[in-house]
């Protein structure tokens, strides 16, 4: 699944620093429920951007971000990417 998470207040790096609190959160609690056998290890890939120093509009904005989600899967996923133009 892939969701997008706006953070009108934050500045790239603060962005980058989110996302990698969240990734890092997802890795270490795996999902347990009584009706799976063994607990379900997540692992998240995450693009990041920001306006405006990755785009102009917000098309343009989450292109970017989807730039970097495809380097995070790319080079191993479980990771945090920014990539701009």
């Amino acid at each position: 699944e892939e969701f997008t998470a706006i953070l009108p207040d934050s500045t790239l790096e603060g962005a980058l620093k989110a996302a990698e609190s969240i990734r890092a959160e997802a890795e270490k609690n795996p999902l347990v429920r009584s009706s799976i056998p063994s607990p379900l290890y997540i692992r998240v890939s995450v693009g990041v951007a920001s306006l405006p120093e990755d785009a102009l509009t917000g098309s343009d904005l989450v292109a970017a971000a989807d730039r970097g989600l495809y380097l995070a899967k790319r080079t191993g996923k479980n990771r945090v990417c920014h990539l701009s133009a």
